[in-house]
């Protein structure tokens, strides 16, 4: 047994103080873990325990959000547009808005529309419940639109304020961004910076993160670009419950993995790669309300838990068919 003083002074020096994200998984009874299977809403509980059926829609992909009282899911739906023009041409291309439902809902279908622009996705719910940032395509209610132009927008909860993030005067194809992530505190949001230089798909390129204030973009696109090429690759940014920390995955399958980087000093590190066979999604990656814990999905449709640090790696669902997790606040 320890004497009192040696135990005092080891923890006052915090000697043998546990790491909360080196112990093994035991979450809060209270989180939850929303996701997408076979293109429905599920939701179960954080443990991997009690998986349910939200939605019987048939097309829900794209990233969760949850409201800040755990009763609530902003979805994302995906529809298509069929163009037959008179001289032949034509085609399909793909169209989403974003929409929200109760948890206790599950069976009765009971939801309300977001948006109804055709070009919304990938929203993500403020801490405070006010506002959405979300990433928006406004060519994509054009039949006969060539590109997308990817906008990051944010609207208020009851759609009274809706604006862009890029410069009022921006021209079309410019400032554009992807996979936005909101601040606690909202100040801040952190995106995928979209760099087009021509007119066809292959002159555009998704180049990396960058964070910029949520009331509106102050720097150039060179200064974007700046930004975006010391996170390349970078998928799906999320904000710690603290805001200090962004976790993403890098989408190059040779550095595939996630990463962190410091807010305030704009610094990275590669915190967890995985093993071989394993490739992690980068379209969504989540924190557990208490920041220790991150839940991300696998390319053959498997959700996984690790801590903070990369360590205590555990499989929560094993069908195959589930992307997107998503942590409760």
């Amino acid at each position: 047994m320890l004497a009192p003083l040696v135990l005092v002074l080891m923890l006052v020096l915090g000697l043998g103080a546990a790491d909360p994200a080196a112990a093994q998984y035991k979450p809060n009874p209270n989180w939850k873990i929303a996701f997408v299977r076979q293109n429905d809403l599920w939701a179960m509980n954080a443990d991997g325990t009690g998986q349910k059926q939200i939605t019987k829609f048939g097309n829900v992909t794209g990233k969760l959000s949850w409201s800040k009282d755990g009763k609530r899911v902003a979805f994302v739906r995906q529809g298509e547009i069929d163009a037959k023009f008179p001289d032949g041409t034509g085609g399909q291309h793909k169209c989403y808005d974003f929409y929200v439902t109760h948890l206790d809902s599950a069976g009765k279908e009971f939801w309300w529309y977001m948006t109804d622009n055709l070009g919304s996705n990938s929203p993500d719910w403020s801490a405070d419940d006010q506002l959405f940032v979300y990433q928006y395509d406004l060519a994509a209610a054009k039949a006969n639109s060539i590109l997308p132009e990817y906008r990051i927008y944010y609207r208020n909860w009851d759609g009274s304020i809706e604006k862009s993030l890029a410069p009022a005067n921006a021209a079309p194809g410019t400032y554009m961004g992807l996979q936005p992530s909101i601040s606690p505190d909202g100040k801040l949001v952190a995106f995928i910076y979209v760099e087009k230089k021509g007119k066809r798909a292959t002159d555009m390129r998704d180049v990396g993160m960058v964070i910029e204030p949520r009331t509106g973009i102050t720097r150039s696109e060179a200064e974007l670009l700046a930004e975006a090429n010391q996170f390349p690759n970078a998928g799906g940014p999320a904000f710690s419950p603290d805001g200090t920390t962004i976790a993403y995955i890098q989408k190059k399958p040779e550095d595939n993995g996630i990463y962190l980087v410091t807010v305030a000093t704009r610094t990275k590190k590669k915190i967890f790669t995985p093993s071989d066979g394993l490739q992690l999604r980068p379209s969504s990656i989540s924190w557990s309300p208490d920041g220790q814990w991150l839940v991300f999905s696998s390319y053959d449709g498997n959700i996984y838990v690790a801590d903070r640090n990369g360590g205590n790696l555990k499989q929560l669902s094993f069908g195959g068919n589930d992307y997107f997790p998503c942590f409760t606040k």
